[in-house]
């Protein structure tokens, strides 16, 4: 606009010109020095015009001096990836050596490989969709898929889709096939495989201070099927006591299935109390006992000469029974392998009763997945760099604890990738 203005400065100065030179030719010196006086203005406007505009498109402002405070947000430009800024892509690959020596039975070796990939969408504010595929097969406990077949595909499922509600900064809804929302201690499966994904309905409330979960989970929603579910209720609260963190609760998960045959597995009952009636070619089967779980759970986090230590003990007992009802763990970590180089150390013991927990959920390395079990884990970590971990994992353990035991070996090699 400015310069607009001085082009026409510049035609009516002309004009002026032309009007002089025929009155007065003595004139012609100062109409010059006029013109280029205005050329020289209309010049020095339109490089302050030019720098402007450069301003802005470097820091996302609008043309006025007003900047973008004063019109609102730029919008993107047509056909730019903006709606990318909403879309979180995450991932992990692990690939394993193990070895298993189990009392009376033959060695075992193989080679398996986990890979995961998750698509968290911020669809409008405080609502979030998580999508996530996983290798394996149907076990809702294993990613994990062996090495075989001359080189067959392997299998991809869904292992996660959910929707996040944040109803407020404390208080948040999941619905569908998500994350387990329980703690649990320096991470144990006592109760809770961590690659067990139930779904159903969860509702998180947490501060700094208190947290609290509940959670309706199916195990089965068909009315057809025999319809189950999981309903637990957990609280816990988080203190800090001089130079350590802890966090300290109690949890309640009742399962009313009593009579019920198993959801998955053949005829495996992970562990807990079955009966059978009617003939041995077709046998009747399903669990002797429900199942309430009450569980007691401490952690404290500290430091210790400049290495993070992390100390914990949960106990579980069956309500529902008297016999074989108790479970317990306790077990330490010392240091944290995060940045490149930088390693840890764990160790952990478990005894777990044959019917103090839901043995399908339980952990599935531990004795061979499920209860009636006890023994020690060791585990050490190593990170080659944020993203690259390396692991070596061994358990010795007894399995049918209530029925003379089995010795049981198992040794994990692992390297994990994360992205």
């Amino acid at each position: 606009m400015n310069a607009l203005f001085g082009f026409f400065a510049v035609l009516m100065s002309l004009g002026s010109a032309g009007q002089a030179i025929a009155s007065d030719s003595t004139e012609l010196d100062d109409i010059r020095r006029e013109l280029v006086a205005l050329v020289s203005r209309v010049a020095a406007l339109e490089a302050e015009n030019a720098a402007l505009k450069l301003d802005n498109a470097s820091t996302g402002g609008s043309d006025d001096a007003m900047g973008t405070a004063a019109k609102g947000p730029v919008l993107p430009a047509p056909g730019s990836d903006f709606w990318t800024d909403n879309i979180i892509l995450t991932g992990d690959f692990r690939y394993r050596y193990e070895s298993l020596d189990v009392q009376g039975s033959a060695d075992q070796e193989r080679n398996r490989l986990r890979a995961r990939i998750r698509v968290q969408a911020a669809v409008s504010d405080g609502l979030k969709l998580i999508v996530g595929l996983a290798s394996g097969s149907v076990n809702p406990l294993s990613s994990n898929q062996s090495l075989g077949g001359a080189g067959s595909t392997k299998d991809l499922g869904l292992d996660l889709a959910y929707l996040q509600w944040s109803m407020s900064d404390l208080l948040t809804l999941r619905a569908g096939k998500f994350k387990n929302v329980w703690f649990k201690p320096e991470k144990s499966e006592l109760l809770w495989d961590n690659d067990y994904n139930p779904e159903g309905f969860a509702v998180s409330y947490r501060s700094d201070a208190v947290f609290v979960h509940g959670a309706l989970n199916w195990l089965e929603s068909d009315t057809k099927k025999d319809q189950s579910f999981v309903i637990g209720l957990q609280g816990g609260l988080v203190r800090q006591l001089g130079e350590a963190k802890v966090t300290a609760g109690l949890g309640y998960y009742e399962l009313a299935i009593a009579g019920r045959k198993n959801f998955f597995g053949g005829e495996d009952y992970f562990g807990n109390s079955h009966t059978c009636s009617g003939n041995m070619a077709f046998p009747a089967c399903g669990y002797h006992y429900d199942y309430e779980q009450f569980q007691v759970f401490a952690q404290a986090e500290l430091n210790l000469g400049g290495s993070p230590v992390v100390v914990f003990a949960e106990q579980v007992q069956n309500l529902a029974i008297e016999t074989a009802d108790k479970g317990w763990a306790a077990g330490f970590r010392l240091g944290k392998a995060k940045r490149a180089g930088s390693w840890q150390f764990g160790y952990r013991y478990n005894h777990l009763e044959a019917d103090a927990v839901f043995g399908l959920t339980s952990s599935s390395d531990f004795a061979g997945g499920g209860t009636n079990a006890r023994g020690h884990i060791f585990k050490g970590d190593w990170a080659v760099s944020e993203a690259w971990m390396l692991a070596v994992t061994l358990f010795s353990n007894e399995q049918d604890i209530t029925s003379g035991s089995r010795d049981y070996r198992r040794i994990q090699v692992d390297t994990q990738i994360k992205f």
